[in-house]
Parts: structure tokens; C-alpha cells; sequence
């Protein structure tokens, strides 16, 4: 179940911009998806070691959490948008959704190994 949850979460920002792209002829969103979901992915990698590699800290998720929000903002801004509570609320969105792809896949990680 947590596997599935893993993968609804990495998909959904994906899906919100493609509706977004597909009903509004507006790709900023699509491409704040994907901003975001490449710091965040870098940040989970990056800071993975050897010993504690599944595991996903709080600390990490929380950075990675920021970090994807910051990308996804400067992404909206640079594109064209101007509405700033829009583009955090949407940032945040975006980025948690990742986050949770990723913790969902930790956790997923984690109860295969100890089963």
C-alpha cells in the first residue's frame, strides 16, 4: 500500500500541470512540477549514505521540502506569474507531494527489508 501511495504522490504534481497545460493552454505549472520534483530528488539522493540508505529523515525532508518550494517559485516567477500567495500555495502543494513520494518510498523500502 505504501508503494502505491509512493507512486499517486510522484504522479500527481505531474498530473496537475498536464490538466493545467491541457485545459488552460498554460504550461507554468507543469513546469513548476518538474522544478520541484528535480531539487527534491536531488536533495533525497544527494544526502543518502551508505549507512542509512532507505531511511528518510525529517531533517532531509524538510529541506528538501523548502528547497522544492524555492524552485518552484522561482520557476512560476521567471515564467510570468505575479500572484505570489498563488505561486507559494502552489509551490507548497507541489513539493509535499514529492516529499511524501519520497517518504512513502522509504517507508515502503524499510517494511521490505524487515520483512
Amino acid at each position: 500500500m505504501t508503494r502505491f501511495l509512493s507512486i499517486v504522490f510522484a504522479l500527481a504534481p505531474l498530473a496537475f500541470g498536464a490538466i493545467r497545460a491541457y485545459t488552460a493552454r498554460d504550461l507554468r505549472v507543469l513546469w513548476m512540477a518538474v522544478a520541484a520534483g528535480i531539487v527534491v530528488t536531488a536533495v533525497v539522493l544527494l544526502r543518502r549514505s551508505r549507512a542509512n540508505r532507505s531511511s528518510m529523515a525529517l531533517g532531509r525532508a524538510l529541506l528538501a521540502l523548502l528547497l522544492g518550494i524555492i524552485a518552484s517559485c522561482v520557476t512560476a516567477y521567471a515564467l510570468g506569474a505575479r500572484a505570489w500567495f498563488g505561486i507559494v500555495g502552489m509551490s507548497f502543494v507541489l513539493a509535499f507531494c514529492w516529499v511524501l513520494s519520497f517518504v512513502f518510498g522509504a517507508v515502503a523500502r524499510q517494511a521490505a527489508r524487515a520483512a
